[in-house]
């Protein structure tokens, strides 16, 4: 059994569902959950939240562009959300957030490798927030390991437009 960089067991985690949430048939009730959930990632990293309107707007309009976002749980139970962009330079990962109670049980590598398989050699760009110590060990834990993630990190204290 390895240990994580904060004496936590690296067994394999129980691998939640993922929702894909799109703007297709009936989005409405997943669309909400991501906003809450994306909400809420503001409101832990301590993050001026964005009126509700403009966040809504701005999710709405990534997706739009044809973003990738998921919800990890079901849509009635969210346990957290990703959020992430394709391009011809690879991912750029906007937002990845777990419940509380999830966090530190390999949650979020289990996610990064599922990520990576999708686009295997292409480069994955996270952006984390400096205010956010946690995130920031992880991630820095994570480009460690793999050679093709790069950190953006972000010295934030207003709203992202």
């Amino acid at each position: 059994m390895s240990q994580g960089p904060w004496g936590k067991s690296r067994e394999a985690p129980v691998t939640l569902p993922r929702v894909r949430v799109t703007l297709r048939g009936d989005f409405r009730l997943a669309f909400a959950a991501l906003l809450a959930s994306s909400r809420t990632l503001f409101e832990e990293e301590g993050e001026p939240l964005p009126p509700p309107a403009r966040h809504r707007a701005r999710l709405f309009e990534r997706l739009g562009r044809g973003e990738d976002a998921v919800l990890f749980g079901t849509v009635d139970a969210p346990l957290g959300h990703a959020q992430w962009a394709r391009s011809r330079d690879g991912l750029l990962l906007r937002e990845l957030r777990f419940a509380p109670a999830l966090r530190r049980q390999g949650q979020g590598h289990g996610f990064l490798t599922w990520l990576q398989s999708t686009a295997p050699e292409q480069r994955i760009t996270v952006q984390v927030l400096e205010s956010n110590p946690g995130a920031l060990a992880f991630w820095q834990a994570q480009a460690a390991r793999l050679p093709q993630l790069c950190l953006e990190i972000l010295a934030l204290r207003r709203p992202l437009g």
